[in-house]
């Protein structure tokens, strides 16, 4: 299933995707074209259907989602209306641990001094990625100095965890680079201090 599911991650487009697995271990990748509850179980129908499952409500369990509203919203969400709109009153709905657990580290990491580093990593990024000059000096200095450079990596996404990690390694791995590029701009006067 591990590599159903990996296979399945690489064939994603660049718009949103939702993965579907059912119990018998069959699953279905399909585009969500408006994230909206309703359109959402239509897209869970039409996977059920895919596999010959006709019935939602003869077939369905459990529902394991994230936590955001489209998913379970107590007013609208998709398990709500699997509840009332398919009449699924058995329905078990989890909030996915994986999600809970990351959200949680960063509440707790909020007043801590990696809430600075989170700052500091989001600003790497930031600086470099509005500003293709500063991208191509970067580079440049790398070559000066034998060293490959790829962009800095953006430390926020769906995957907090491996996103500030995946910027952190950038980080170390490029840090004297870094530190030579901007003592470089401090001192370049065709920077502004709005460039800066």
């Amino acid at each position: 299933m591990a590599a159903q599911m990996l296979e399945a991650k690489k064939k994603r487009s660049s718009t949103s995707s939702m993965w579907i697995l059912t119990l018998e271990g069959r699953g279905s990748l399909q585009k969500v074209e408006h994230a909206t509850a309703t359109d959402v179980l239509a897209l869970i129908k039409k996977a059920f259907e895919q596999h010959g499952v006709d019935s939602l409500k003869e077939h369905t369990v459990g529902f394991g989602a994230d936590g955001a509203a489209v998913n379970l919203g107590v007013r609208g969400g998709v398990s709500v209306l699997m509840k009332d709109d398919e009449g699924i009153d058995w329905l078990v709905t989890v909030h996915c641990a994986s999600h809970r657990l990351e959200l949680s580290i960063a509440d707790a990491l909020k007043s801590t001094v990696f809430s600075d580093i989170n700052e500091m990593l989001q600003n790497v990024y930031s600086f470099y990625k509005r500003s293709p000059k500063k991208m191509v000096q970067l580079e440049g200095l790398g070559e000066a100095l034998e060293m490959a450079v790829s962009m800095p990596v953006k430390a926020s996404g769906t995957c907090w965890l491996e996103h500030k990690i995946r910027a952190m390694n950038w980080i170390s791995k490029n840090y004297g680079l870094l530190i030579a590029h901007l003592n470089h701009l401090t001192e370049d006067e065709s920077f502004t201090s709005a460039d800066r």
